[in-house]
């Protein structure tokens, strides 16, 4: 990858900066930051460890004048220069889960000489101009990370190693490739689907049977969903730790508002409520029911259009309510529906699809 200089600037009248929060907006636990592209801007761009390149939407492109490098990325006092590769692509997708517009995902390489940190208790991202001294890369809670141009830390269970992204881009948990490895309490089932550029994936996903260690982490038989790609440790299982990246030094610090890293983690049962559904423009079109479910039973058929849920559209839920989010029991839930014309109201329950 190419060199990339970073600074952060002092506020007024302050000389030296020993920590400065990015000005972000949340959504769930996704961040948006609003940024200027060789001095073009602001843009609305989503924060994502796992982009190992900066993506720009074709809009921006055009407007910024900008393609395959950027010259000068600017959020707020956070400054990087130089020769920042980045690829233009659409990414309504993403626009439309989230229910707000997203114009491009910032590179993990765009923070390459500086501390970045998710503080996901408090909502905060954090840069410093530092990087982790010798006493603090020989505490247990500070792990290795892949040198490459996105971090990947090792990851064991059952007898097997391997390395997973930190993927602060991903609502899901623990999506790992080939499940067909591991031993699970019940054999996986579909559970969700995947949006991608290239379509829909539907998703399984089980209970590990044994416990899983992710860098100084301990996670007591947790759900595991199947990967179309790279092995990923996404927001269910980050949104609980403050995670300091130091690019510099290929390391990763993990730390709890308790102080508590060692503790084992516990993992809720799946709720969801059984209905993979795709996003077109102010309502989601149901794609598939899974047989069983108390969606089936209560009427939802495929091809069904939603139009609200609980009683909000579609088109005003701004940030999405996402199907994988923790529930500690069933949750009620309304769905109108726009079948041949017709609008109907359909209710049920959310339901445990693995436990």
């Amino acid at each position: 990858m190419p060199s990339v200089e970073t600074q952060v600037l002092a506020a007024a009248g302050s000389p030296t900066l020993e920590e400065f929060r990015l000005p972000t907006r949340s959504c769930g636990d996704f961040f948006i930051v609003d940024a200027f592209i060789d001095g073009s801007g602001p843009y609305p761009l989503l924060m994502d460890t796992g982009a190992g390149t900066t993506t720009i939407t074709p809009k921006l492109s055009k407007q910024a004048g900008v393609s395959d490098w950027i010259e000068s990325f600017q959020i707020d006092r956070f400054h990087a220069d130089g020769h920042i590769p980045c690829q233009v692509q659409e990414l309504d997708h993403i626009s439309r889960v989230l229910g707000m517009e997203i114009q491009g995902i910032v590179g993990y390489g765009v923070f390459e000489g500086v501390l970045l940190t998710y503080d996901y208790p408090q909502q905060q991202i954090r840069v410093q101009r530092s990087k982790f001294s010798d006493a603090e890369l020989a505490q247990e809670n500070v792990v290795p990370t892949s040198d490459g141009s996105r971090p990947f830390i090792r990851v064991s269970t059952q007898g097997h190693s391997f390395t997973a992204l930190l993927d602060t881009g991903s609502s899901r948990s623990l999506t790992f490739t080939k499940l067909s490895r591991f031993d699970f309490e019940e054999a996986p089932r579909p559970t969700g689907a995947r949006m991608r550029v290239n379509g829909m994936f539907l998703v399984k996903s089980g209970r590990l049977d044994g416990d899983l260690k992710v860098g100084p982490l301990l996670l007591r038989k947790p759900i595991l969903h199947d990967s179309t790609g790279v092995n990923l440790i996404g927001q269910q299982v980050l949104r609980d730790f403050v995670i300091t990246f130091d690019q510099s030094n290929h390391y990763v610090r993990f730390e709890s508002p308790n102080g508590q890293v060692s503790t084992a983690i516990e993992s809720l049962p799946l709720y969801g409520t059984g209905i993979v559904s795709a996003p077109r423009e102010d309502r989601l079109i149901v794609r598939r029911i899974f047989e069983g479910t108390a969606a089936e039973t209560a009427g939802v058929q495929m091809d069904d259009e939603i139009l609200a849920i609980d009683g909000v559209a579609i088109a005003d839920r701004g940030c999405a309510h996402h199907e994988y989010s923790p529930q500690l029991g069933p949750e009620m839930v309304e769905l109108l529906i726009e079948r041949n014309g017709q609008e109907l109201t359909l209710r049920f329950k959310t339901e445990v699809l693995v436990y």
